[in-house]
């Protein structure tokens, strides 16, 4: 689902509400709570009787987990909203335009023409190997070898061509000759899908089947705390940056040949 594609914020946060498990039932008292306001400011919002303010936009944007050129997008909906003379609006609504014209190129570059169906998806998130085997096949430039593979994961060699079949099918993984390599098919999916859920369980659970061995090389942590509000948002900032750093530093890894998984949870209980 594409926040670029609309021309209000209520109709995108209706979206993804429709989109969130149970049909988002209780996400509007939870955006409340996360912005410290009564869930009938919300309503009202919603129901185009008030607005956001920026600050409330703004920490609803990370709420949503929204980057920082989706968070600029949806402030300048709120921003045209809140406008007071046509001037300023049409100056705002040039600007916006430009974001979606350069969201749209790079939403282009993503895309090919043999995009995953809802019945691959559901295969592909059935199970965390076919993630990681996807990832195991980019860790060597020579590709691996169904032997590799099966080793790795434990699989039998009727499972393991099973699934690699599918990788290799749906573009996700490519064969040459008797190696595999990551494919060129990439695999986004919404915050609000129920893939989006069964990807973040299925790794949730292979932590929970690690921590049952855990090794001296791994740190498995949980820790439930009893906070106050000042303390939780300077958590959820260090946790931001960590994240941002982690992703910074894949971005400039050369030759990566370990295959990991990081999980970083943060809420409110």
């Amino acid at each position: 689902m594409s926040l670029y594609k609309h021309n209000d914020f209520r109709d995108y946060l209706k979206e993804l509400i429709s989109k969130r498990p149970r049909g988002g039932r209780g996400e509007l008292q939870m955006i409340a709570k996360a912005l410290g306001v009564h869930s009938t400011l919300i309503s009202q919002i919603m129901s185009g009787l008030r607005t956001f303010t920026e600050d409330q936009a703004h920490e609803l944007c990370q709420y949503l987990e929204l980057n920082e050129v989706e968070s600029e997008y949806f402030l300048l909906l709120v921003r045209i909203e809140k406008s007071n003379t046509a001037k300023y609006k049409t100056f705002l609504k040039n600007k916006l335009a430009v974001f979606r014209q350069e969201a749209e190129k790079i939403s282009k570059s993503f895309t090919h023409e043999n995009e995953l169906s809802d019945a691959q998806k559901a295969i592909y998130f059935s199970s965390w190997k076919y993630s990681a085997i996807r990832i195991f096949c980019s860790l060597d430039e020579d590709g691996q070898t169904l032997e590799n593979i099966m080793a790795k994961f434990s699989l039998t060699r009727i499972k393991a061509l099973q699934m690699l079949d599918f990788l290799c099918d749906s573009r996700l993984c490519e064969k040459k000759d008797d190696r595999f390599f990551v494919g060129q098919q990439r695999i986004y999916v919404d915050k609000g899908s129920i893939y989006f859920q069964k990807h973040h369980l299925n790794w949730r659970f292979k932590s929970i089947e690690k921590s049952e061995t855990p090794t001296e090389d791994d740190r498995l942590y949980t820790v439930i705390l009893g906070v106050a509000e000042k303390d939780y948002q300077k958590f959820k900032d260090e946790v931001t940056k960590l994240v941002s750093s982690f992703s910074k530093t894949l971005e400039q890894v050369e030759n990566p040949d370990q295959l990991v998984c990081f999980n970083c949870d943060l809420f409110r209980v």
